[in-house]
């Protein structure tokens, strides 16, 4: 028969010549040898050739799917089972961080477990018999058992206009497009071993005169193990469903970071990752994160620690939960010199700063991170409310400083050089009657700044507030007594001429 249908194929010149050949192998040593010769020969082309060919395929198309400029130097095969392995594996963007790389590791392994794949195929057929009715199936593809990422490097940098080097990496057309490239696809684990990541901010610097500067400020996160399992792309419709977790060390710090995560939900054909994550601090320097995140803050700690768990929930651009529950060990602030309020305040308030020692937790809703009508800094929100809140006790001068930096970041309504000058007096002037007298000092010095107010006109008096008026009337009526006053309206009498 099967000569049959090859001499057909022949007299129609439709037989390959990779059949032809296997025809004559079969004529020479007969069926029952031809197939076992031909599994023998086929089976590790098929394992180690096909498939390893197919899988990195699979890879290089998946990352052209979400526009993503990789490279790999060279492709390997395990023959452990069937793996791939990729050697300097790199990410790159376009824009202006084009000659930097977001992503970059030494050692990729691929797992495509031969077991699991046939489990799975099993799984698909006898689950998705509705697909031969032209109905989807609801069971998407392993097409890896395991992803494991050995010694890479991750660098994250935002701009000083607030866009991410991630935003360059990624570009997807629509969703369409990239649901006909990449298939539905579910990667049961991924693990990443020794990875180090670097995190960039781009800051306003000390521009003037026509010059526009900036500064930078980074933290660098080493011995990191990342995890997320039950991963699916490009699209879930579910609620959450991968499983990540994060160990890294910052400085002589641990930060961990453990929740679920959505990074394959999309609405309207729009990108809309989701997740519900707790990032948790252990020891944390205070003075590392809080020069890191906010660098112009007017109060900056200098020392002591930070333990404790910052909650946050999203779903695409609606910040869902914010809770910050943290202890501070020990913080002690120094005053920023480049703030306009401590260049205005002076040695008053770096010496009443000097005297805080914050231990006490730490326990707010941050739910303005969240705010839409402007781009906020989340870490330099976080670091605002943390301090805000320390110093909810602190001399008054120091309370002033702290709400000046929340107005300005997390109101976005800094204040001018006029109402800074006026805010510092104020209290340094209730500051000094508070040492006088108490209270009333205090009050007695608040009204010596202050000016009050005609009754009836609604404009200041030219003649000041009502101590000042009536310290000047004291005055002039001495200047009387002594002689040296005013002089009546009458003009002095002559002096008798003699005759």
């Amino acid at each position: 028969m099967v000569e049959r249908v090859m001499q057909d194929l022949q007299d129609l010149h439709l037989a390959p010549s990779s059949v032809e050949r296997l025809l004559g192998f079969w004529k020479r040593h007969g069926g029952r040898r031809a197939i076992i010769l031909g599994l023998a020969v086929t089976l590790p082309l098929i394992r180690y050739e096909y498939v390893p060919h197919v899988l990195s395929t699979a890879v290089e198309t998946m990352a052209e799917g979400y526009g993503l400029h990789l490279t790999v130097a060279e492709w390997e095969t395990a023959f452990s089972d069937i793996k791939i392995v990729g050697r300097d594996v790199e990410i790159t963007t376009g824009g202006p961080y084009r000659e930097k790389r977001l992503f970059r590791a030494n050692r990729v392994e691929f797992d495509w477990s031969l077991t699991r794949a046939i489990s799975n195929g099993f799984a698909r057929v006898t689950g998705c018999w509705t697909a031969v009715f032209g109905r989807p199936c609801a069971i998407p593809d392993e097409i890896f058992h395991k992803i494991t990422i050995d010694g890479a490097t991750l660098h994250f940098e935002r701009s000083l206009a607030g866009a991410w080097n991630t935003e360059d990496a990624f570009h997807v057309e629509s969703l369409d497009h990239l649901a006909d490239v990449v298939e539905r696809w579910r990667i049961p684990a991924i693990s990443g071993e020794d990875v180090s990541i670097s995190w960039v901010e781009h800051l306003p610097g000390d521009s003037g005169g026509g010059l526009v500067e900036q500064r930078t400020s980074s933290m660098d996160f080493t011995k990191v193990v990342i995890g997320l399992s039950n991963l699916q792309v490009p699209v879930d419709e579910r609620t959450n469903p991968t499983r990540f977790t994060f160990d890294g060390q910052t400085a002589d710090g641990q930060v961990s970071v453990a929740g679920t995560l959505n990074p394959s939900r999309w609405s309207t054909d729009a990108w809309s990752p989701s997740y519900d994550l707790t990032f948790r601090l252990v020891n944390v320097g205070a003075a590392t994160f809080g020069r890191f995140a906010a660098p112009d803050a007017t109060v900056v700690p200098r020392s002591g620690r930070v333990d404790g768990e910052i909650a946050m929930a999203r779903t695409g651009s609606t910040l869902d939960k914010c809770r910050i529950n943290v202890r501070l060990r020990d913080v002690q602030y120094a005053p920023n010199p480049r703030s306009p309020f401590s260049q205005e305040s002076g040695p008053t308030f770096e010496r009443q700063l000097a005297e805080v020692r914050v231990n006490d937790v730490v326990s707010r809703d941050c739910v303005v991170v969240g705010e839409e009508q402007r781009v906020l800094r989340v870490s330099q929100t976080l670091q605002t409310l943390v301090t805000s809140s320390a110093l909810a006790t602190a001399p008054p001068i120091v309370r002033s400083a702290a709400v000046y930096d929340q107005t300005a970041v997390v109101d976005g309504k800094p204040a001018t050089p006029a109402e800074i000058t006026r805010q510092v007096r104020e209290q340094l002037s209730a500051d000094l009657g508070q040492a006088i007298a108490g209270e009333k000092g205090a009050a007695v010095a608040r009204a010596l700044t202050g000016s009050s107010t005609g009754a009836s006109a609604g404009v200041p008096s030219s003649d000041g507030n009502v101590v000042t008026r009536g310290a000047r009337s004291v005055g002039r009526g001495i200047k009387r007594l002594f002689g040296g006053g005013k002089s009546s309206s009458k003009p002095p009498a002559k002096k008798p001429s003699s005759r």
